[in-house]
């Protein structure tokens, strides 16, 4: 008949009162009742690691993250968020994650950082290449703790592919998809 009948669907704004974009669901295939979200933020999603970080990055930047959900309670299990800043310089940085993908017990994401930016990862500063760059982080799938975050590109512009770009191989390796001006 052309009509969709079913029982009303449970939600939950899992964003910040701040600009919000979702960009990929990461499947766990170890964990039928849970998913992982990424995108960027412009708010605070509970997922900020260091308060240095937090502190540093500055106002009105587009942060990255990753919420683990769990899908019988649609709770969080855990958040993570991050960002990055200009080295010398004050004005909002941009970094958003684009792609995710889960290989046993660890889970990857990664996206761009826009315009020499360096990434933050626990007070350390990353090294900018120059341009836009492409950035990874390996994390812990039962808590989202960091293992590593490597960034990455030329002196041009550096992009992962959207929906795609991020693929762990049999080894665990992080294999990245994208395109680049360099």
């Amino acid at each position: 008949t052309g009509e969709l009948l079913s029982a009303p669907v449970n939600s939950v704004r899992i964003g910040s009162a701040a600009d919000d974009v979702l960009s990929e669901i990461c499947d766990v295939p170890s964990d039928e009742n849970s998913v992982i979200v990424v995108g960027a933020t412009k708010g605070d999603v509970n997922g900020v690691q260091s308060t240095g970080d937090w502190d540093t990055i500055p106002d009105d930047s587009l942060m990255w993250f990753a919420k683990k959900i769990d899908l019988n309670s649609l709770t969080e299990t855990w958040t993570i968020q991050g960002g990055a800043i200009v080295p010398g310089g004050d004005s909002p940085t941009s970094t958003y994650a684009v792609a995710c993908a889960v290989a046993g017990d660890n889970f990857y994401v990664g996206g761009t950082v826009e315009n020499g930016a360096s990434m933050l990862d626990h007070g350390v500063e990353k090294v900018a290449m120059g341009g836009n760059d492409v950035w990874v982080t390996k994390l812990s799938l039962a808590d989202g703790t960091i293992t590593w975050m490597n960034q990455f590109g030329s002196v041009g512009d550096d992009q992962l592919a959207r929906h795609g770009g991020l693929a762990v191989n049999k080894d665990g390796d992080a294999i990245v998809f994208g395109d680049t001006t360099g």
